[in-house]
């Protein structure tokens, strides 16, 4: 069985600051704002909005790529998980 992840989990190990996450399966992507919470001691991700110019390229790249999905069983694997830029 295969376990999905969650974006805010996958935002968490980035450390501080921007972290975009990019879910290629949903072509979707979240945008966090990872910082330390020193009373809780632990990382939180913040959600924040997606800059347009970003939401774009990214569904143009969604797009691009979306006519060579069956190129093999790597890329269909790298495609399940969402990725952290």
């Amino acid at each position: 069985m295969q376990q999905l992840c969650v974006p805010r989990d996958a935002a968490l190990p980035s450390g501080a600051g921007l972290t975009v996450v990019m879910d290629f399966e949903r072509a979707r992507l979240t945008a966090f704002n990872v910082e330390y919470d020193r009373e809780f001691r632990k990382w939180r991700a913040l959600p924040t909005p997606v800059p347009n110019q970003i939401q774009m390229a990214f569904l143009r790249i969604v797009d691009g790529t979306s006519t060579t999905l069956d190129q093999g069983a790597d890329r269909a694997a790298w495609r399940q998980q969402p990725h952290v830029l």
